[in-house]
């Protein structure tokens, strides 16, 4: 479902191509859109086009309803109130495309764009810095999964053309916080995910909350597993044997790798215990409610 909005300023979505599948085509096929362009064109990143956002300007959004039905997609965009006019829309939000960190003095790849990431730093406590972040934009929506609906920020007062034409962005390190945070958060339903494709019976039926995936991820990281990979032999250890994996009279080469150093590193013990999982059946009778209440 898609907002309903009450406006008499023109309209538009940005939309992530490296989140929707196939989007340069579906938008053509649609038709519905006054204007096109996608944010990488005469940009460094001309190379991989077909992920680019494209900034498309609409008269409706009833005709991209089916497009942003799935969160997933929903997750790819955002809606945009402005009078600017599309040109000075694009050049703005094609500038975000690149940031400054303090960690380096050249541009890094920035994603502003994802809706995850814009409403994030609008919940930051610099004032100027959220209403600079809108550009030359008086409302923004984006979707809220936790919460499903789409989330509006509005600025009363746009800053000067002066200020939000500065580029690239330079960040601070509450940013880069921010951004850590959400890359946390996005490997947790990412474990979610597989949890639910590979372990469907730990979870109740049409199981959102990603309570068990985090305390697995903390459970992982105290242990000493904190590769990506690691946390994923981790999962598949504990989703089939249950806590028992970590006591050493029930399985005790498992446990023993998973609990004491050795001459090998975390990530080469990790996998060593999840190549034993073949010699064990697994728990069928332990569930979610047994670690999270």
């Amino acid at each position: 479902m898609l907002p309903a909005i009450e406006t008499t300023q023109p309209l538009y979505l940005l939309l992530d191509g490296a989140q929707i599948d196939a989007l340069a085509k579906r938008i053509a096929l649609l038709d519905a859109a006054d204007q096109v362009m996608p944010l990488y064109a005469g940009t460094r990143l001309q190379d991989v086009m077909e992920v680019s956002p494209l900034l498309v300007q609409v008269s409706s959004l009833t005709p991209f309803a089916e497009l942003l039905a799935s969160d997933e997609n929903k997750d790819g965009c955002l809606i945009l109130e402005s009078d600017a006019g599309f040109d000075d829309l694009f050049r703005y939000w094609q500038a975000q495309l690149f940031a400054l960190s303090p960690e380096s003095s050249e541009p890094m790849i920035f994603r502003l764009y994802d809706p995850r990431i814009f409403a994030a730093f609008q919940k930051t406590e610099h004032s100027l810095e959220k209403k600079r972040l809108f550009g030359p934009c008086r409302r923004i929506w984006c979707w809220h999964r936790k919460e499903a609906c789409w989330e509006n920020f509005q600025t009363e007062e746009t800053v000067d053309r002066e200020i939000w034409q500065q580029s690239p962005f330079v960040m601070t390190q509450a940013h880069l916080d921010v951004l850590f945070a959400l890359k946390i958060e996005h490997f947790i339903h990412q474990l979610h995910q597989h949890i639910q494709s590979y372990f469907p019976h730990l979870l109740p039926l049409g199981e959102t909350r990603e309570d068990f995936a985090r305390f697995l991820y903390q459970k992982s990281m105290s242990l000493g597993f904190e590769s990506p990979q690691s946390i994923f032999y981790f999962a598949n250890i504990w989703c089939h044997l249950g806590e028992a994996c970590l006591d050493k009279a029930m399985y005790p080469e498992v446990a023993t790798l998973l609990t004491e150093p050795s001459p090998q590193i975390p990530q080469q013990r990790i996998k060593t215990a999840a190549l034993q999982l073949a010699n064990y059946q697994p728990n069928l009778t332990h569930r979610v409610a047994d670690y999270i209440c």
